[in-house]
């Protein structure tokens, strides 16, 4: 880890490394893009491949993510966790998505990797039309050790990603009429738009809607929907809320000052309309101007 420039753990590792390493709770994590949450969730998964010693040929954790190039990015950070020389190393850590070639990743997923990860749509594919055996073996006979879902609050989102209801329906959720072995492994939520926050029994978890430039989303189905993929031995759902949950005045402030600065409404022909994008993170405005045209040249 540092080597990859971490010094100690982020608030979001030093929260749920303990809660995912040593205690192996289920766990769903809120916190913000550039938090270290990839490495929270990653290093466990390496920490299970590495204890195990030998190279065992055997799927242990599915990571599910909702692009290919944030699959890939995950990918990225766990190879690079690995010890360089490790026996298992470019055969360890897999990662499957649209747009590349489907026979490679079959014949690299007919190795067993330990890790995979995968968007919902080609990890259905594969899995369904029998070309990922160790993965489906893995889930139908319940030896998976983690499923993590990244950007949840996209995936899970209903109609989102029917691909990811598929999977669940046919192999991340216990059914009583299949004579399958309860499922046990460990499940890991992570997502950076959503603010959680436990009402004053602390006995049940809530999740808060924020209005802000982000986008965020109200999440109070999230746990609902997280439920039917966990492993009921597991025991309670630990929550880990690093997002700025208390901030109601600010934003109420900030929606005034908004709305005292909106523009006037454009009188525009028919047919026409205006579309707005509001970025606020300075390096972000600076690549979307970028684009437009002429941009380059302060137009």
């Amino acid at each position: 880890v540092r080597r990859l420039g971490f010094a100690a753990p982020t608030p979001c590792q030093a929260a749920v490394l303990p809660l995912a390493t040593h205690r192996g709770k289920d766990v769903v994590c809120a916190a913000e893009t550039g938090s270290g949450k990839t490495l929270a969730f990653m290093l466990p998964l390496v920490n299970d491949v590495l204890e195990r010693g030998a190279f065992s040929g055997a799927t242990r954790a599915v990571v599910l993510a909702p692009t290919r190039e944030l699959a890939a990015q995950i990918a990225a950070h766990g190879r690079s966790l690995l010890p360089a020389g490790h026996e298992g190393e470019g055969k360890v850590i897999c990662c499957v998505v649209g747009g590349l070639s489907e026979q490679k990743q079959e014949r690299v997923l007919a190795k067993g990797p330990p890790i995979v990860i995968a968007t919902p749509g080609r990890l259905w594919e594969l899995v369904d039309g029998g070309k990922a055996v160790p993965v489906r073996r893995a889930l139908e006979e319940r030896t998976l050790r983690f499923l993590v879902l990244d950007e949840a609050d996209r995936m899970l989102e209903p109609w989102a990603f029917d691909e990811l209801a598929k999977l669940a329906a046919a192999y991340l959720i216990d059914d009583p009429a299949k004579p399958k072995p309860k499922k046990r492994w460990q499940t890991l939520v992570f997502s950076a738009t959503l603010a959680l926050k436990k009402d004053a029994l602390g006995k049940k978890e809530k999740f808060r809607k924020k209005r802000n430039d982000r986008g965020d989303v109200d999440g109070a189905g999230l746990l609902e929907r997280v439920a039917p993929l966990r492993s009921p031995s597991r025991g309670a759902l630990e929550v880990v809320d690093l997002t700025k949950a208390d901030d109601a005045p600010a934003e109420a402030a900030a929606g005034a000052e908004a709305a005292a600065a909106e523009p006037e409404k454009l009188a525009l022909p028919a047919g026409l309309d205006v579309s707005e994008l509001k970025v606020v993170d300075a390096e972000k405005l600076g690549a979307r101007f970028a684009i437009l045209p002429r941009g380059a040249r302060g137009r």
